[in-house]
């Protein structure tokens, strides 16, 4: 038996804001959101079958880094924490002065990707108990 989801199930369980969900639907003319296609009620509500989750495209290394920008931006982090999370470097005096605040934010936003990751993982486990 098929469960569906609404967006807002899936956005909290991505830690994502459902909004992210629907300006990707938009994105795609109205036909999917990350391969998930979605199903439109009787009362205009969408929703999307939880056993569709497991089609969901295989994500490369590009794919991760970019997803870890995305939401980090999403969450309002500095810039330079973010830049430092992805091996970039500052240039100049603020690379010297910042280096110290950096690593201790680094660890707190890589510690915040990793709870995310795992209501992800959490709710790919849950659809597949079906």
């Amino acid at each position: 038996m098929n469960e569906n989801i609404s967006t807002e199930e899936l956005a909290a369980a991505l830690r994502i804001q459902p909004q992210t969900i629907r300006a990707g639907l938009c994105r795609n003319k109205g036909k999917h959101y990350m391969g998930l296609k979605p199903i439109k009620l009787p009362n205009r509500r969408l929703v999307r079958e939880s056993e569709a989750l497991k089609a969901v495209p295989h994500f490369g290394m590009h794919d991760g880094r970019r997803s870890f920008l995305t939401w980090a931006h999403e969450n309002l982090e500095h810039p330079d924490v973010v830049e430092a999370c992805l091996g970039h470097t500052i240039k100049g005096v603020r690379e010297i002065y910042a280096r110290p605040q950096l690593e201790s934010a680094r660890r707190r936003l890589m510690q915040a990707w990793q709870n995310h990751l795992d209501g992800a993982s959490a709710l790919a486990a849950r659809m597949s108990v079906g």
